[in-house]
Order: C-alpha cells, then sequence, then structure tokens
C-alpha cells in the first residue's frame, strides 16, 4: 500500500500498513493510503491508485476504507499499531469548532441575554428568559438577563434588523451587512426592513427571516439573535432553546434561518382608542390559576400585547400610558402578563414592597389572587400571568396600573416614583 509522506502526521514514520478487509474510496480531499498498480477493485474495474485512507482538505475529517486493524491481533501486523496511535494523537490534538447548532454548551462561562432595544425589558422577553434558565443550568451555566453587558461574562444579544448596528462589529465579522431601505435607494418588496446581504449567500429579505451569529473569536463568547420583529426574535430564542434548525443554512459562525413564506404588512391604525362608555358588556374569561399556569410553564399561547399593531415606546417617566391596539377575528386566547426583575434577588424584594400593580378589566378591578405568579423561574424576577379566553365579541379595554410608591433602584437603574398605565384596547370581531 502507497503511504503519502508529505509531513501528514496521520502518516509520520510509517512505513507499511495493512487492511485486511479494505474498501476504496473516492473523494477530492488528501489521499493518505493508496492501492499499488497491482491492487484492483471487482466493482471498478482499470482503476489505479485507489484510495484507502482519506484526510478532508481541511484535514478535520478522516475516512477509513476498512477498521479491521483497529482490532485485535490485526493492530499488531506492520505498522498497523503506529497508525493506529498517530490517529489517536490527531484526535486529541484537534480542536474543537463550537458554533450555534452546540447551543448553550459553546458558551464558556456566566452568559447573560442582552437586549439590543433600549428602554425597559419587554415582558416577552421575561417569559422567554424563564425557559432557557433551565436549560442553561443543566449545562452547568449561570444565566441572566441584564440591560447591558457585563464585560466579564458571555452574552446571548436579542433583537431585531432594525437593531443591527449596535451588533455591527460580530456582524462583519460574519460577513453580513443589513440593509434598511433608508441605506438601499431603491424600492423593496418586504416590510419596510430592507435585505440582508451575506457573503458567499447573496441578499435575501429580512422579512420572514432570522439570523443568528456566533463569535468565539474573543475572551468571551458573544451570540446574536436578530428577527424581523421583535417576535420574530423571540421566536429565535425559542428555535435555539429547542435546537431545531430545520430550514436553515449553516455557514462557518452564520446560521440563517426563514419561515419560507412573507407575512403581510399590517396596516397602522392611528385612531384614538374607543372611550370607556363605548364598549360593549361581557368580557373574557379569566382561567383558573391551573389553567394559567399550564399555559405560561409551556409557552403554548401569545402574550396579549405581541398581538399589537403598534408597539409604544415604554419610557420611565411617571404618568405615561402605553397603548395597545389588538384586533382579533375571533376569540383567541393570549396570556395577560407583568414582569418585574432587578439584579439581585434582595433588590427585588425591596422592589415588590414599593410596586403597586392594579389589573383592570372593561372599568373592573381584578383581584391580583386570579393570576399566576412565578418567581422562581428567574430567582431575579417576579412574574404575574392569568389566560383569558372566551372572549366575547365586541370592544375590550383592559389596564395594568404599575404605581412606584417611592423612587425604586433595580440594580441596573433608577426609576422615579409616578404611576404607569398599560391600556389594551381589544376588538373581537363577530
Amino acid at each position: 500500500m502507497s503511504i503519502n509522506e508529505d509531513g501528514y502526521p496521520l502518516t509520520q514514520d510509517i512505513d507499511q500498513v495493512v487492511f485486511f478487509a479494505a474498501h476504496s474510496l473516492q473523494s477530492d480531499g488528501i489521499i493518505l493510503l493508496s492501492g499499488d498498480e497491482n491492487t484492483l477493485s471487482p466493482l471498478r474495474t482499470g482503476e489505479k491508485n485507489l484510495a484507502a485512507a482519506v484526510l478532508t482538505t481541511d484535514e478535520r475529517v478522516l475516512a477509513l476504507g476498512d477498521v479491521t486493524f483497529l482490532t485485535p491481533t490485526f493492530h499488531t501486523v506492520a505498522d498497523n499499531e503506529l497508525f493506529l496511535g498517530n490517529i489517536a494523537d490527531w484526535l486529541v490534538a484537534a480542536e474543537r469548532m463550537w458554533d450555534i447548532k452546540d447551543f448553550p454548551y459553546l458558551f464558556k462561562g456566566p452568559v447573560d441575554v442582552v437586549p439590543l432595544e433600549e428602554g425597559p425589558l419587554d415582558p416577552r422577553l421575561f417569559v422567554q428568559t424563564s425557559k432557557l434558565w433551565s436549560i442553561f443550568k443543566a449545562a452547568g451555566l449561570e444565566f441572566g438577563l441584564r440591560s447591558e453587558v457585563d464585560p466579564d461574562h458571555d452574552v446571548l444579544f436579542v433583537g431585531t434588523f432594525a437593531d443591527a448596528e449596535s451588533v455591527e462589529q460580530y456582524l462583519d465579522s460574519a460577513g453580513v451587512m443589513v440593509v434598511g431601505d433608508e441605506d438601499n435607494g431603491e424600492t423593496t418588496e418586504d416590510n419596510g426592513q430592507g435585505f440582508l446581504e451575506i457573503e458567499e449567500m447573496g441578499k435575501m429579505n429580512t422579512e420572514g427571516t432570522s439570523l443568528f451569529v456566533a463569535d468565539l473569536s474573543g475572551e468571551h463568547v458573544v451570540v446574536v439573535v436578530l428577527g424581523q420583529d421583535f417576535e420574530s426574535a423571540i421566536e429565535a430564542l425559542q428555535q435555539l432553546a429547542a435546537n431545531d434548525f430545520s430550514g436553515c443554512i449553516h455557514e462557518r459562525n452564520l446560521t440563517v434561518c426563514s419561515t419560507g413564506e412573507a407575512q403581510e404588512k399590517k396596516d397602522t391604525k392611528e385612531d384614538e382608542a374607543p372611550s370607556g362608555d363605548e364598549r360593549t358588556e361581557g368580557s373574557p374569561r379569566i382561567g383558573s390559576i391551573t389553567e394559567s399556569k399550564a399555559v405560561f410553564d409551556d409557552f403554548t399561547v401569545p402574550l396579549l400585547e405581541s398581538l399589537a399593531e403598534e408597539e409604544p415606546d415604554i419610557t420611565s417617566q411617571p404618568g405615561d400610558t402605553y397603548r395597545y391596539t389588538i384586533e382579533m377575528e375571533e376569540s383567541q386566547d393570549v396570556l395577560w402578563f407583568y414582569g418585574w426583575c432587578a439584579e439581585t434577588e434582595e433588590l427585588l424584594k425591596q422592589n415588590m414592597e414599593n410596586i403597586e400593580l392594579v389589573f383592570t378589566m372593561n372599568g373592573q378591578t381584578i383581584s391580583l389572587d386570579k393570576f399566576g405568579e412565578d418567581d422562581e423561574s428567574i430567582p431575579e424576577c417576579m412574574f404575574y400571568y392569568a389566560l383569558l379566553t372566551d372572549w366575547p365579541p365586541g370592544e375590550h379595554l383592559l389596564t395594568i396600573s404599575v404605581t412606584f410608591e417611592e423612587e425604586i433602584n433595580d440594580g441596573i437603574d433608577v426609576y422615579p416614583a409616578g404611576t404607569h398605565i398599560f391600556e389594551y384596547q381589544v376588538t373581537v370581531k363577530e
């Protein structure tokens, strides 16, 4: 058998290898072992220099046409044992190349989820982070949710393509450029957010697309998750948690996924929400604590605000009202949700002692004992949730009044005393 001796560690110091049940290989890679002119194949007649061991051009994969030489007593014949030792050394010396498919094990140390969007943390991120927490715990990794990067931690950025500028350095390293309509100078057919230009892949619309970039070049691992909108980014996190990358393309440290369908652009309504006097009688049913906990734990129904046509600019200024306009073609199960997080469990406890919550539905105050509570999924967060179902046709007004009875410090930001109103105007069609 001919041996390739061009400095490859796998064939170092080898003069002769004997395969007892060899099959020939076809490959464009590096041929390490091949038969001489007297070695023939009953299937590939007329061919010579048949390969028995091939290494891929990147020297990361070894293909063998026989494995009998690995077993007693065949491993003692000729230089078989030396070849076996070289393979063992090659495997041990190889450096593992991690990518997004190895989630969460590609991270090295404590990991923080950091939203790219400025302002208060989106409640949908609270819920999804609680799902991820158990996954990281099982992997032996500390995990948390922060509003900004800790330089001593690995980070999982979550945002939309509109936030791409803040993680541009990681996108550049992956050969990705996000082009918005305002930068494009030409008309696009997507939802106004432009398109992606990706080296070796070309151009694609951002609509219906999610993007994962893993940067392992520095001291700390950075993973960037981007979606068309924040709801899509949350869905991408769900996909990451499930390690389901069907319908995705992987290229080095880059993964691109698509739903395969462009969602219709919704017309934004600018009309004022109807006043309380214009509401119809009747209200949706509030699920039992058991029903609510089941959908909260499994995240099987959407958050109420995720169905809204707009995303209000949520500030830390008291006295503000954040309005959501929601239309349902028919009754739909949703989760009514509020969450608050602090940097530590002790701060969370102190914060909650000074936060008063009032939920109302069609003018009626809903007692907090109708809501499930969760302070275990993420120890630094408190969540309140209730399943809303069996919506009567017509218009419904729901509110969450959040009053900071005194100035609150969550360990990251300071919030003045005062009241914030979250208002949901829901229309259920006949």
